[in-house]
């Protein structure tokens, strides 16, 4: 009885190539054999060539051909967002790429998105891409938002006839530390 196999089988990088390729050995029925179909140039996928004996008995031979890419997108996050008081914040889209060509805009997994409002306190922003063949690949970063600092008035003793000796009191209250002060006389 006639009957065949492949062997040979070149699977192909990336999903899109078509360079796989497969070679069929015969045997048994009468030689010499043909095959239909292709055995080159292929892509991912099942393929089924025909094989013919001398006698006109056939047998199909299915193959798999597939993307052993294995090699995760590169994926670029921006650096850390620093912002006073809670506020609408803009940020630059994440971008990826891929050694087998093109990929789509990286997706948000963890955090806000871009215009929304964050609150005070830091939030991780974390986005993930995934590429033609199922590998994936993270980037993450900060938005870290400082409150608002104020000011607390304590107190305050009038100047005496126009000498320069009142005082006022304050404590800085909110914020990230480090505070300075400007005073002004008579709002100058």
């Amino acid at each position: 009885a006639l009957s065949a196999q492949a062997f040979n089988i070149q699977n192909v990088v990336c999903p899109a190539d078509i360079s796989g390729s497969a070679s069929i050995i015969a045997q048994g029925g009468t030689a010499p054999y043909t095959i239909s179909g292709n055995l080159t140039n292929l892509g991912v996928g099942v393929n089924t060539v025909l094989v013919t004996d001398a006698n006109g008995c056939t047998t199909n031979v299915s193959f798999n051909i597939t993307a052993t890419d294995n090699v995760p997108p590169t994926v670029s996050c921006p650096s850390t967002i620093f912002a006073c008081g809670a506020d609408f914040i803009s940020y630059p889209a994440p971008t990826a790429t891929d050694n087998c060509g093109s990929i789509g805009a990286p997706t948000l997994i963890s955090g806000l998105s871009s215009g929304s409002v964050f609150n005070d306190g830091t939030t991780i922003q974390v986005y993930r891409a995934t590429d033609a063949a199922s590998n994936t690949a993270t980037c993450s970063f900060a938005v870290v938002v400082y409150p608002i600092p104020d000011i607390l008035f304590d107190g305050s003793t009038d100047d005496q006839n126009g000498q320069g000796v009142g005082t006022i009191s304050v404590s800085p209250i909110g914020g990230g530390g480090g505070f300075f002060y400007v005073w002004n006389k008579n709002g100058q």
